[in-house]
This record gives structure tokens, sequence and C-alpha cells, in this order.
């Protein structure tokens, strides 16, 4: 990290720091929701729950960025590092903490036979040592599920709030004829019940709220292309012609990998198709590891393989240099694919002629070497 600081390579920082970040908050959501399918109840508030860390995150990471770029020493880059790590120690627990109430809620609320037994919800005092006192008045007081009160107040809505609440059959005050409790001002970036606007992180928060035009312009922009990913993850996720289990995204690189269910099912015909399948699925993990969006389509007779960031592409793997151009001629001429994605075993200065070949001819495409899966090549 220091020497990528002192090489001047900005972008390379942010990325890293924004990766580091965001990763680390989105443990702390795996944590409160599990891991939940497209058809399962939390999956879409957990989705929403990623998106908002992951937009938080960019926005540290670009603040953090330009603290370490003017820094005028290691020790100096070491210190700003520290404190934004102890920063995020209390930022991944307000988000195991938010996360968890919302999905509490979502439970809490989502079954109207359960609502009929228990319509209510309790406030329990705080299982820390020093209880703060905003919450206090708030302790074993009981409010309807849709009371607006929840919208206002939840637990964890003051960084190291340790409240919790339960559903509770018990008469609320307002039954009890009881006087109604203030709300309580929320600190700022943890205002409202995520379970209703699917944020752990309001815009209110400090690396938000404190951003200028520039840096909110490159957080954005930073964001941008993940988000275009993320979309489209979201919009599969509900079609039933991929399986859930070969669908993924990530928003540490912001590659979105889907697999068609009848492709899966060719893949298993004899052991010539499961080979295929392997080797060709196998790629589009690569591609998906290093931040491509990738859809590996039902296998037709002289069509293209998948759809990489949107554009349609072939997929070859090859050991050697032979029959390159010949191959790509007929993907792109014959296929009907617009790209050519190469993984050769071995490299060699043979494969490069072709590849500047390829580009004589107006042949786009990617490649990389099976030694290092790490790095993607454009033609």
């Amino acid at each position: 990290m220091q020497q990528l600081a002192e090489a001047g390579d900005k972008a390379a920082v942010m990325r890293l720091l924004y990766q580091s970040y965001s990763e680390n908050l989105h443990k702390a959501i795996s944590l409160a929701m599990g891991n939940p399918k497209a058809d399962d109840k939390y999956f879409d508030l957990t989705q929403q729950f990623k998106a908002n860390t992951s937009h938080f995150a960019a926005f540290k990471a670009q603040q953090a960025t330009e603290a370490i770029m003017q820094a005028d020493s290691p020790e100096q880059i070491k210190a700003l590092l520290n404190t934004y790590n102890r920063y995020q120690a209390a930022e991944y627990q307000v988000t195991l903490m938010r996360a968890t109430s919302g999905r509490q809620f979502l439970k809490f609320t989502a079954d109207a036979a359960r609502n009929k037994i228990l319509p209510n919800i309790k406030w329990l005092p705080s299982v820390s040592k020093n209880r703060r006192e905003e919450h206090k008045h708030f302790y074993n007081k009981v409010f309807a599920k849709t009371d607006p009160f929840w919208s206002r107040n939840q637990p964890g809505n003051l960084w190291g709030c340790k409240c919790s609440w339960v559903e509770t059959s018990e008469p609320t005050e307002q039954q009890k004829g009881s006087p109604l409790p203030p709300d309580t001002q929320s600190s700022s970036g943890l205002e409202s019940n995520p379970a209703f606007t699917g944020e752990l992180f309001t815009d209110r928060a400090g690396y938000i709220a404190g951003a200028g035009k520039a840096e909110r312009e490159q957080a954005e922009a930073f964001l941008k292309p993940l988000q275009q990913h993320f979309d489209q993850y979201l919009n599969l996720a509900k079609q039933p012609e991929y399986r859930n289990d070969y669908l993924n995204f990530d928003w540490k690189n912001g590659g979105m990998m889907a697999v068609s269910n009848e492709r899966i099912k060719q893949g298993q015909f004899n052991k010539q198709e499961e080979k295929k399948f392997d080797k060709e699925s196998n790629m589009c993990k690569v591609l998906f590891e290093n931040g491509f969006s990738v859809e590996y389509l039902k296998e037709i007779e002289k069509r293209y393989d998948i759809i990489a960031n949107g554009n349609p592409a072939d997929l070859k793997k090859t050991a050697s240099a032979n029959h390159i151009v010949h191959y790509a001629k007929k993907a792109i001429r014959k296929q009907g694919a617009e790209l050519v994605v190469f993984e050769f075993e071995n490299e060699s200065k043979q494969i490069h002629v072709e590849i500047q070949e390829l580009i004589k001819l107006n042949i786009h495409g990617l490649y990389y070497f099976s030694s290092d899966k790490s790095k993607i090549y454009e033609f």
C-alpha cells in the first residue's frame, strides 16, 4: 500500500482501500443476513444492504486515498491507515447491528398470521455495561409493529448501541395510557429503519456528507461499472433460466457471473461435454474474478458461448499459437461473436505475433495466460 502511494498510483490505492473496506462490511452483513437465494424473503434486503455499504466504502476509500496521497512519509501513511482501520472496527459493528435489526424487523412484520398473535414490539434494554442515556427512556416500552415510532427509532441508530427488541402480545404504551417517550436523535448517517429504506448508512454519514463536488464525482464514477453489473445480477437472479448456485456477484471486484440451466444440463450429457463445460466455466470464472460481467449461455450450434460485459463472445483455450487467427475469424464471421476470449496455456513470441495479426484484421477480444489468471489483456 505504501509503495503504491509513493508511486502516485491514486486509482490503485483507492481500489485496494475500497476492496478492503467493502469486503469487511459485507462480512458483517453476511453474518447478520446469511446468504439468501433469490426466492428468499431476505434476498432483496440483503442486496440493498450490500449496495449501500459499498457506496459508503467508496466514499471512505476516496477520502482515505486523498489523505494518503498528501502524506509526506511512509510513517504518515501508516498512521493514516491505522486511523481509518480503527474507524472500520466501529463501522463493522454498526453494520452488524443495523443489518441484524433490519432482518429482525422484516421477520417481525412479514407474516400476517404471526402479526395477529404477536402484533407489537418491545424495546429491550442494552446489554452494554455502560448504558447510554439516549435510549434508556425506551427500555421495556411497547409499540405496535405498524406504529410510525419504529421508522424513527430502532436499536442500532446510535454508534455503539447494544439494545435489542422482541415481538410481544403485551399492550402498547397507548393502550396502557402511558406517556409516550420522546424520539431520540439518531447519529448522523444512521437515521431511518434499515428494513424500510435498505440503508445501513445514509448520505448524512461523514464520508458522504463531507465530500465536495470533485470527490463525489470521483467516488460515483468508481462505483458506476460495479452498479451496472449489480443491476444485471439482480435482473438475472429473478429469472428461472439461471441457476442460483451458479449466479454470483462480487462487490469487491464488480464481477458478475450467471450460468444457464440448460448449459449445465448440456455439460452433464457425457464425459466429453463435461470436460468442455468445466473448461469453459473455468474461463468464465477467470473473467468474473477480474471484474467482468459474464453470462454463460445455452450451447447452440454455430453460436458464441457467452456475453461478456454486454458483448457476445466466444471462448477458446489453446496450448499453442496454431490456428489463433483461423479460430478468431470463425468466431466473429460465422458464430456471431463480437469478441474472442483466449486462454493460452503457455506464453510464446508467436502468440503475440498472432495477436498483432488479429488487431490488423480489426478483430477484438481478451486473452490471458494460465500461469497468471489475474491479468486480462485486451486486443
